[in-house]
């Protein structure tokens, strides 16, 4: 019964803000910051968004992950270049340990000691590449936790078997395991790698997805497979009115609906940082012992230290 708490929202209010660059102490990047609104000291996350795709559209997600205790900062990072967004991505991870308390109530402390990276698609690539050392300038921070929600590492041409990593080039290069020293939470999809139709391209190709990050990720390291669901089901319900929310439905083939995916990439995020963040294992190890505790069907595995 615990462990099925995980996914659904937590019993601390949410609010979500917007955080503009405006003067010299204003983060690199604009920011959406959800954090609970109880007085508090919370551990922080720093999450990533897909190619392309909004910071605003993971809304829903990342209040799922504050009303249980923890405060998300979602940077907006688009460039043609993912070297660039990795550049960005680790100067707002330099900037939380002074910047983000300002951008946050009083009594709403973050404690950046207990800091995660993770990112979605290219994002999660992304956050792989900062831990990797592959930012333009060092990182200033320590992260205790690694999680990709479906990481992409590159693209394959509709209609042919043709597919290519984008640089910085980490799946290809080589079969060493990834130099990456913190506990990592992979989330995959089922349908990430299949096309939605003859002209559009699998956004998660077998390959260059999840199972690669996950194969590459040193102990302890956990798997969870959404069956039934695709690369962007962990999206808000957005107005298939607005182009970009029509697209994120039109591109990627997708179940049945986003809400179910939302509570299980949000629950099993939770489940992570509670065992990692805050050395609470027992609804982590609970679901991976018992996935059907999910609201959807998931494979489950963990390569853990003996």
């Amino acid at each position: 019964m615990a462990a099925s708490s995980v996914f659904e929202m937590g019993k601390l209010e949410v609010h979500v803000k917007s955080v503009n660059q405006s003067n010299s102490s204003s983060p690199p990047k604009s920011l959406l910051i959800s954090y609970p609104s109880q007085k508090g000291d919370y551990g922080v996350v720093l999450f990533l968004h897909g190619f392309l795709i909004s910071n605003s559209f993971y809304k829903e997600l990342i209040s799922h992950i504050s009303s249980h205790g923890y405060i998300v900062v979602a940077p907006r990072i688009i460039y043609p270049c993912l070297q660039d967004e990795i550049n960005s991505a680790a100067q707002v991870a330099n900037w939380l340990p002074e910047g983000l308390q300002a951008a946050l109530p009083p009594n709403v402390q973050p404690n950046t000691s207990k800091l995660t990276l993770a990112g979605h698609s290219r994002g999660g690539k992304a956050a792989f590449c900062m831990l990797l050392g592959l930012a333009g300038s060092p990182l200033t921070v320590q992260f205790s936790g690694l999680i990709g929600v479906d990481p992409v590492a590159g693209f394959q041409i509709p209609g042919i078997n043709y597919k290519m990593e984008i640089p910085p080039k980490i799946i290809t290069n080589n079969s060493k395991p990834f130099d990456i020293n913190v506990p990592t939470l992979i989330i995959g999809t089922e349908l990430g790698e299949e096309a939605k139709g003859c002209l559009a391209p699998p956004y998660a190709p077998a390959g260059l997805n999840y199972e690669q990050f996950y194969e590459k990720s040193k102990e302890p390291s956990y798997q969870f497979v959404a069956k039934g669901y695709g690369h962007v089901d962990m999206l808000d319900d957005i107005s298939k009115n607005d182009l970009m929310g029509k697209l994120t439905y039109c591109v990627c083939k997708n179940g049945k609906e986003r809400e179910p995916m939302r509570r299980t990439a949000g629950g099993l995020m939770v489940a992570f940082l509670k065992a990692f963040s805050d050395g609470q294992r027992d609804d982590l190890d609970a679901i991976l012992n018992d996935p059907e505790l999910a609201p959807i069907q998931l494979d489950a595995g963990a390569k853990l230290s003996s």
